[in-house]
């Protein structure tokens, strides 16, 4: 049985067109600098969990803070702005999960999720086993998105031993409990992207910033 891959109804619920024409047609574009950014952010952003768990202390996570800004500077961003967001983001870490890293909280990253039931497949950024449960974590460091809220319960679906989760934006955690109704949501998306054929394009807003635009609208 052949798996949807999440990421492919990600880019199904932004746009159709942009689907059909990525992954029927196989046309792709290098990544862009913002994605590139975006990529060595999320890489920064695990690095402070790595710091966090490892030293199972606030105030040694916070020193060593500067170590890790050494390693990121060629995330786009300065120096300050970069200790700005670690020092934000290990607030944000503490305050939900201060008394786990105490306490031996354990994470994988990057872990590959597969369901033959659901056909469906995925890589989730973390998984989180503390004294209240296994928690599915995803990153985010672009802008909010309504599939961001979707994506992570597919994956508390797709996780057997997880109900609730939550997703670390720039500037906030979001926490989330597993909901029968975005799942649904999630399946009606799967099903349209099964049927998906010569999408005809819709103009939008995004289609100003979209590589896209030249196959849909010959510009």
């Amino acid at each position: 049985m052949k798996l949807i891959s999440v990421s492919k109804l990600r880019d199904y619920h932004w746009c159709p067109a942009l689907a059909y024409l990525r992954h029927e047609l196989g046309i792709f574009f290098p990544p862009t600098p913002q994605m590139t950014r975006g990529t060595n952010l999320h890489s920064f952003y695990g690095s402070i969990w790595d710091c966090a768990i490892a030293l199972r202390n606030y105030e040694d996570a916070k020193l060593n803070l500067i170590n890790l800004v050494d390693s990121y500077r060629g995330v786009d961003m300065s120096e300050q702005e970069l200790l700005n967001v670690g020092r934000k983001r290990l607030d944000n870490i503490w305050s939900l999960f201060g008394n786990h890293i105490e306490n031996g909280m354990k994470y994988e990253s990057e872990v590959s999720l597969r369901s033959k039931e659901l056909g469906l497949s995925g890589r989730v950024d973390f998984i989180y086993r503390t004294m209240d449960g296994t928690f599915v974590g995803e990153v985010k460091t672009g802008k909010p998105s309504e599939f961001d809220a979707l994506q992570l319960n597919t994956y508390m679906a797709m996780h057997l031993d997880s109900n609730k989760g939550f997703i670390e934006y720039t500037e906030s955690f979001v926490k989330q409990d597993f909901s029968e109704k975005m799942h649904s949501q999630v399946m009606e998306i799967k099903k349209n992207f099964e049927e998906m054929n010569n999408t005809k394009p819709v103009r939008t807003a995004k289609c100003d910033y979209c590589d896209y635009r030249k196959y849909c609208f010959k510009v």
